[in-house]
């Protein structure tokens, strides 16, 4: 079960080939969009058009990032929107489609495609819950399946020692697990994966282990 106060949530996939990273990014938006570029020290390639911020070079199939990379892409046009610039809805509805399709077969996600481990099954939950609000204000991500079932797994590999994966535990990157599990609350609203209850343990801990120093 996941027990929550209110809900909201986004989604999206990265593509970066590397003729992309050497191009400089090109920006096409509205007035929202120049209003947000104003002073922001912008290059000069950027255009401001009257539509939303759309994708300027070719969908490329295998060209898509990483679900790490990819949270951080989502989560930066996640704020975008919420500034009032619009984002093409074929962004969020290609980002949904990538991330079920590299949701496990027992509902987790992992660096790309494989066995799921903690902080990628937060990161494919997130995405999820941006992309299915943004495409869909009105909608609570936590009601669709697909979304319920991330929670429930890492309820089921729950750990606040190590980056939980379907074995032992992953013993890397568990800091960043932490940042995943507080994006993954907070952007669905809830306080609890099944009956564990996130804040108040993870801050617990990271405030027994801090030094004397204050590191």
């Amino acid at each position: 079960t996941t027990r929550r106060s209110t809900c909201c949530v986004s989604d999206l996939t990265c593509a970066s080939s590397a003729s992309e990273r050497s191009s400089p990014l090109r920006v096409v938006g509205g007035p929202d969009a120049a209003a947000a570029l104003a002073g922001s020290g912008a290059p000069a390639s950027a255009e401001l058009g009257d539509g939303p911020l759309r994708r300027q070079v070719e969908w490329e199939l295998g060209a898509d990032g990483d679900n790490s990379i990819a949270q951080y892409a989502i989560l930066g046009l996640h704020a975008a929107e919420r500034q009032g610039i619009a984002i093409d809805p074929d962004v969020w509805r290609r980002t949904l489609a990538t991330a079920w399709k590299r949701q496990s077969p027992t509902y987790g996600w992992a660096y790309v495609t494989g066995a799921p481990y903690g902080t990628m099954t937060c990161a494919g939950s997130t995405i999820s819950a941006i992309a299915m609000r943004s495409l869909e204000p009105r909608r609570d991500p936590v009601l669709d399946p697909r979304v319920r079932n991330g929670l429930g797994w890492l309820a089921r590999y729950w750990a606040i020692d190590k980056n939980p994966d379907e074995q032992d535990g992953k013993d890397d990157h568990l800091y960043y697990h932490y940042y995943g599990v507080e994006r993954t609350g907070r952007l669905l609203d809830t306080e609890f994966f099944g009956a564990h209850e996130w804040y108040a343990t993870i801050a617990k801990r990271l405030v027994d282990e801090q030094s004397g120093s204050g590191s």
